[in-house]
């Protein structure tokens, strides 16, 4: 199958073209030809045709060999330009050759034609091919550059001779902040930005790879490293290479990408610091749950203990048969028992409020002599049966507190107590008063069992022990520190315990603040209020005929509050219900309404009741008293609100009962007069 050939012809006869056109038939070549033999010939023949090869004659009268090559050349057309000539002329020869012909052919010799042609048209084919391959090579690493001078990340290049760095993209200048031009002349700068406590990784890492890849041709670099910009800020980056190899298998250079991963490692200690929050969370969850369950554990031994007691005395009292001594030793039993719950209770109002924030202060200027005396009073006794010296160290030349006295007698009561309840018999309690500027120091130092120091952190935190409910050793519930550190905070104080270890003894200290103050006259009796002062039981009513009616649902409250009362010569009539108590207001005249606040029909609705009945008659208010077993500051406020003139909480003694309500008779009383 004959091979399609354009040839271009520059000048000379047509039978020298028909001779060219026979020699290249012979050759197989099926051929498309034109011949032109001027300039203006030659531009219009290239323009209009597309030609495989060009065979010029060297002399023509008008236009000769190298003018045709040269424009050839000018014209931009990389075409086999053949020569051909009548005779030998070497100079001539070597002329045309230099001027960039590829072959130059006598006439007489054109059976060279066909293997020149050939030739060219392959080296012709090859030229075209490589140039396509430049074109790709130039296109293809424009849009490399492109995409490395345009994305984020640094892209590096380096060989591994002494090449060294033969790119890296400008955003090494955005994460380092340094000239990335620089690391041509020395590539290994930018090592020199790296965090002092990650360079010395860095660098063996890079020269372990660096051996890896030369030595034996593989391995991946793949390290996370800071750091430190010109302006002092650190970032975190990625740093990943991998060796390039040629057509030999040998490696040749190393290519590499640089990322800045700042971001995904604030993200990534954030996610470590939220999940050590969950997890630090979730303990304090099962911590309290456990603590829980222990305070129940506690409070249901606390109250069921002395409650079976209490049952078990109340049964040998209902027999009969006790002689005196023996009955004085059961209601002293009785009241010690109630006297615990009473003291049990309190503490668990006290933390209720303290929960609530509506734990208040009574604050007055006071001597703290007289009050810590007072305090350690109270528990004397405790501290004899158990022949426990109680020693005190107090200076007498402080002045004057603002403080509640009640409740810091309760901080230093509990404290002493917990002294006393730690320290073994025979042992010695130490108190001090001292001034510590800028704070008045109170002591309470004993020589007892300790504070382990894995507890000390947790030691005025509500319901802890030192000790689970099944090794208790102990009784309490584990409010008593909570309750002094809150109350202490309240006077604007700390409070402190320090132990040198299990069985060398502890110390709490109680820090007050000093403030100036100025003494009030009616101060002189510490732990007592104003109103208390005021009221005693010398300057009570005559109570005697006074007609009560005593509204509860509980018979047990009823009964006991009937009985207590009626000993002070109070008639008093008993009511189950609020309806109960309408019902008795119709028939009997009454001088003072006492009423249980929750009940079907509350206390609140019977108030309202009393008040619509006493309107429709037009007589006198009777004036009524709020009871409740829920003794709340907001409970109080309500009651007093909606018109009660009192308020008592059902654990109320019957002398307090007894001065509140000689309270609101002397109000009516003045009142009517």
């Amino acid at each position: 199958m004959d091979i399609s050939l354009r040839v271009l012809i520059v000048g000379d006869s047509r039978e020298d073209v028909e001779s060219l056109l026979v020699e290249l038939c012979r050759g197989g070549y099926e051929v498309t030809c034109d011949r032109v033999d001027t300039a203006e010939g030659m531009t219009n023949a290239l323009s209009e045709t597309e030609w495989d090869v060009v065979i010029a004659a060297y002399n023509l009268p008008n236009f000769s060999a190298p003018a045709a090559l040269d424009l050839l050349q000018k014209s931009g057309f990389e075409l086999p330009f053949i020569t051909l000539s009548d005779g030998v002329d070497e100079d001539l020869a070597v002329k045309t050759m230099k001027a960039g012909a590829k072959d130059y052919i006598l006439k007489e010799n054109l059976r060279r034609l066909v293997p020149v042609v050939e030739r060219e048209l392959r080296e012709s084919q090859v030229r075209r091919e490589r140039k396509k391959m430049e074109k790709e090579l130039q296109q293809s690493e424009y849009r490399f550059l492109q995409l490395a001078e345009n994305i984020t990340e640094v892209f590096w290049m380096s060989s591994t001779d002494e090449s060294g760095m033969l790119y890296i993209s400008p955003a090494y200048e955005k994460i380092w902040g340094r000239n990335y031009k620089s690391l041509y002349e020395q590539p290994t700068t930018w090592l020199d930005a790296i965090h002092p406590d990650d360079r010395d990784r860095i660098e063996r890492a890079v020269m372990t790879h660096q051996l890896l890849w030369i030595q034996h041709g593989v391995g991946s670099y793949d390290e996370e490293f800071r750091i430190i910009r010109p302006d002092g800020s650190v970032r975190w980056i990625r740093d990943r290479a991998f060796p390039i190899k040629d057509e030999s298998g040998r490696i040749c250079r190393i290519t590499g990408i640089a990322e800045d991963i700042t971001e995904c490692k604030q993200a990534e200690r954030e996610r470590e610091a939220l999940l050590a929050r969950e997890q630090k969370a979730r303990l304090e969850a099962q911590e309290a749950n456990r603590l829980k369950d222990e305070f129940l554990a506690i409070i249901s031994d606390e109250l069921r203990i002395p409650l079976n007691a209490n049952y078990g005395w109340a049964q040998l009292l209902g027999m009969g048969g006790l002689d005196p001594e023996r009955q004085q030793i059961v209601l002293e039993a009785l009241e010690q028992n109630a006297r615990a719950r009473e003291h049990l209770i309190r503490a668990l109002l006290d933390v209720s409020h303290m929960i609530s924030g509506k734990l208040r202060l009574d604050l007055r200027p006071l001597s703290l002599v007289p009050i810590i005396k007072a305090a350690v009073e109270t528990v004397r006794q405790t501290a004899e049966a158990k022949r426990i010296e109680m020693k005190m160290m107090l200076d007498p030349s402080i002045n004057p507190v603002m403080i509640d006295p009640e409740r810091l007698q309760q901080v230093l009561g509990n404290l002493l107590s917990n002294a006393i309840k730690f320290t073994p018999d025979k042992g010695r309690i130490e108190i001090f008063l001292e001034q510590v500027d800028p704070y008045i120091q109170i002591r309470v130092k004993d020589y007892g069992m300790g504070i382990p120091s894995d507890f000390l952190p947790y030691m005025f935190n509500r319901f802890r022990r030192a000790e689970g409910s099944t090794k208790r050793s102990q009784k309490g519930l584990g409010l008593g520190l909570a309750i002094v550190k809150h109350l202490v905070e309240l006077h604007g104080g700390s409070v402190l315990a320090e132990s040198p270890g299990e069985g060398k003894g502890a110390t709490v200290t109680v820090r007050l603040p000093i403030r100036d103050v100025q003494r009030k006259e009616d101060d002189s009796e510490p732990g007592r209020s104003p109103a208390k002062q005021e009221e005693s039981f010398g300057s009570l009513p005559a109570l005697y005929n006074w007609n009560l009616l005593l509204v509860d649902d509980e018979v047990d409250v009823r009964t006991l509050l009937k009985i207590a009362l009626e000993g002070y010569g109070i008639h008093v009539t008993a009511a189950a219900s609020a309806q109960e108590a309408l019902e008795i207001l119709e028939r009997k005249r009454l001088d003072l309404l006492i009423s249980d606040i929750r009940m079907p029909m509350d206390g609140y609705v019977l108030l309202e009741k009393v008040r619509e009945w006493e309107r429709q008659r037009g007589i006198s208010k009777i004036p009524v008293i709020a009871l409740t077993a829920f003794a709340r500051e907001d409970e109080h406020e309500r009651a007093l609100s909606a018109g009660f003139q009192a308020y008592l909480p059902k654990q109320a003694k019957p002398d307090e009962l007894i001065t509140v309500i000689a309270k609101v008779i002397n109000q009516f009383t003045e009142t009517a007069s």
